[in-house]
């Protein structure tokens, strides 16, 4: 009978165990999924993953802020202000010694890079979606791919990224920006050629070209934009990936970077110009 007991509460502590570890790895999953959904812009699944887990797990402090962090930024994409300001608060009361209370309150006061003036361009009915979005206080950047090559953006064969950052040192001039931009594609492979196709003090065009370089190094195609505006200074990538760009796509991509409009978003309002 000792010996039965004995079993029995083996058995009790391994299953315990293995569910402890199957909720953490179900949780790590769910995780996952929001990252993902914010990641792609689909903001109002991601609003409903993150209920969805408030409601489903027992969240430590760190957990819960972050997907309250989560959950107020889509709610600030979705131009729900009001919600938005709401979930920073709550953060910024709960959880007042974190870094997620620090910046919570940044968001409030439109502090950080995509809250303040950014660009976005108009893809011309051509089915295209987000993949990336990155920011801290300095700069915002996103990337974008054809929605048919969206499931592994890794592979896609034309991309689009769009940085806005705010002024320094190195940034003097639109064709600095350029020779930075220049030499971090060198810096991931090979010669890099540049060809200048318009230019005037505040904003310049220029085609950039990386032939294919090993069985690794991929042929890339670019049109760079680079524009200053009294704030700051914004870098409009297009890329073909493993082919030239022929020169009806060269003037397409031209003409809709040069299109590109300045957001610039406030804490309770949005105002855009061309």
């Amino acid at each position: 009978m000792k010996g039965f007991l004995s079993l029995a509460l083996g058995l009790s502590v391994l299953l315990v165990a293995g569910c402890a570890t199957s909720r953490k790895e179900a949780l790590k999953k769910d995780f996952a999924r929001v990252h993902y959904q914010f990641q792609m812009g689909e903001y109002t699944d991601c609003v409903e993953s993150i209920n969805k887990m408030n409601r489903s797990y027992s969240l430590d402090r760190g957990s819960w802020a972050s997907l309250m962090f989560y959950r107020a930024n889509c709610l600030e994409e979705m131009g729900l202000p009001a919600g938005a300001h709401e979930g920073y608060r709550e953060i910024a009361k709960t959880v007042p010694d974190t870094g997620f209370a620090v910046r919570a309150k940044k968001r409030l006061a439109a502090q950080e890079g995509d809250q303040r003036e950014h660009v976005q361009i108009d893809f011309d009915k051509e089915l295209w979606g987000r993949v990336k979005k990155s920011w801290n206080e300095k700069m915002v950047a996103t990337e974008f791919c054809p929605l048919t090559e969206r499931a592994n953006p890794a592979t896609s064969h034309r991309m689009v990224i769009l940085t806005s950052s705010d002024f320094r040192e190195e940034t003097r001039t639109p064709r600095s920006v350029m020779d930075r931009v220049q030499a971090e594609a060198q810096l991931h492979g090979g010669p890099v050629t540049v060809t200048q196709l318009e230019q005037n003090e505040h904003d310049g065009i220029w085609q950039m070209y990386r032939p294919k370089s090993g069985k690794s190094q991929m042929e890339l195609s670019s049109v760079v934009r680079v524009v200053f505006t009294a704030n700051r200074f914004h870098v409009l990538i297009f890329t073909r990936r493993n082919g030239e760009l022929a020169p009806m796509e060269r003037e397409l991509w031209v003409s809709r970077l040069k299109k590109a409009r300045l957001v610039v978003t406030a804490p309770a309002a949005a105002k855009e110009r061309e």
